[in-house]
This record gives structure tokens, C-alpha cells and sequence, in this order.
């Protein structure tokens, strides 16, 4: 089910991401192309929340069913659910505020790079620059702090790091390596088959790359 659902979100942000260069290189009208790119934009910060929202759920169940175990019959007090369930789920927004969520958001990162290579904002302010909420585009790797080149994504938490980085800090961690984003609600130890290719970040970084 969470792998269908994973599945579901990345369709969804290739889905937008092409909406997203057709509407930049086809609408004419500025006031349209304005008004679809912030309804692109609303779109992805949907999605990111929505899956920020199951993830943290989807921990917070698992952590309320050990918590509620009774120790000495080891098993599950049902009366304790309601309340250790709301009690784990606040600390986990806590922890991984929504905003900053948003602002480390990959598939956000390539929308607002996409737009900076056509010279367009969804949302411009008056003195002509990107929204004050426009994400970083370095997309530099979290863990090293250098340019990535070979960008992988977790599949769990969504968060891209540098692949021989990450491999690298797997295989020497002499402890399971939860993921390094500060923040990130995902609490599973990284395993190599959590990482998948990012051809979405690869592509921006190679128009960063034409660029300079």
C-alpha cells in the first residue's frame, strides 16, 4: 500500500513538472501563465504535505503499538490508543515542522529551477524577483555539502542525497543511519534498496550545468 502510494505522489510530480514546461513555453497571456504556475505550485505543496502528513501518521501508529504494550501481559492496551497516538503524532510535527518539510522538497526545488531557467515566478513580487518562499536550487548533497552528481532519492522520506555519499556513510556507520535531512519525520534506517534514481534532479542539474 505505502509503496502504491509512493508510486501514486511521483507519478503525480512528473505529471506537474511537464504541465509545468508546457505551460512555460506554450501560454502567452502573463496573467494565465501566472495564475496556472500558482495553481502547479499549490499542486506540489499539497502533495509534499499530504505525504509528510502519511509518513508521520504511519510512524506515529507504529510507535503507539509498542507504547501502549502492557509489560507484564505484552499485550496491547486499547484503551491507551487514542491518547499515546495524538501525543506521538504532535511530537512528531515537533520535530519535522511543515514548513521546512516544504522548503527541503526536491520535487519544489525543480519546479522553482524550472522556472528560473525560463525567467518566470508563479507568484513574482513587486520588485520583480521569485517569492520570498522560493526554495534553494543548488541542490547540493546534505550530507557532504558539495554539488551532487549522481542524485538518488529515499524512497521513505523523499529526501535526495549524492549517491556515493550516502553509500559511502551506509557502509562505514557502525549504527543504522537514519536519514541526515535535519527534521526529516523518517525515523527507518537507510537501506540501499530505499534509493532510487532522481532523474528530475539529475535533469535540473544539468541545466545548471549548461547555464555556467
Amino acid at each position: 500500500m505505502e509503496a502504491t502510494f509512493i508510486s501514486m505522489l511521483e507519478d503525480l510530480y512528473g505529471l506537474v513538472n511537464e504541465t509545468t514546461t508546457s505551460v512555460v513555453e506554450n501560454v502567452e497571456d502573463a496573467n494565465l501563465k501566472t495564475n496556472l504556475l500558482n495553481q502547479l505550485e499549490e499542486a506540489l505543496v499539497t502533495c509534499v504535505t499530504t505525504q509528510h502528513k502519511v509518513a508521520i501518521t504511519r510512524h506515529a501508529v507504529k510507535e503507539t503499538i509498542a507504547r501502549a504494550e502492557d509489560e507484564n501481559t505484552k499485550e496491547p492496551n486499547s484503551n491507551l490508543y487514542d491518547d499515546l497516538l495524538e501525543e506521538s503524532i504532535g511530537e512528531l510535527q515537533m520535530d519535522s515542522p511543515i514548513d521546512e518539510v516544504i522548503a527541503q522538497s526536491a520535487a519544489l526545488k525543480s519546479f522553482k529551477e524550472l522556472l528560473e531557467e525560463n525567467n518566470v515566478a508563479s507568484n513574482p513580487d513587486p520588485d520583480g524577483d521569485l517569492i520570498a518562499t522560493q526554495y534553494s536550487s543548488t541542490f547540493l548533497d546534505p550530507i557532504s555539502k558539495k554539488r551532487m552528481t549522481d542524485p538518488v532519492r529515499n524512497k521513505i522520506c523523499d529526501h535526495v542525497y549524492d549517491r556515493g555519499t550516502i553509500t559511502v556513510m551506509i557502509a562505514k556507520s557502525k549504527q543504522k543511519l537514519k536519514c541526515p535531512i535535519i527534521g526529516c519525520a523518517n525515523r527507518k534506517p537507510i537501506k540501499l534498496s530505499d534509493l532510487k534514481e532522481a532523474p528530475d534532479v539529475k535533469r535540473q542539474l544539468a541545466l545548471q550545468e549548461k547555464r555556467q
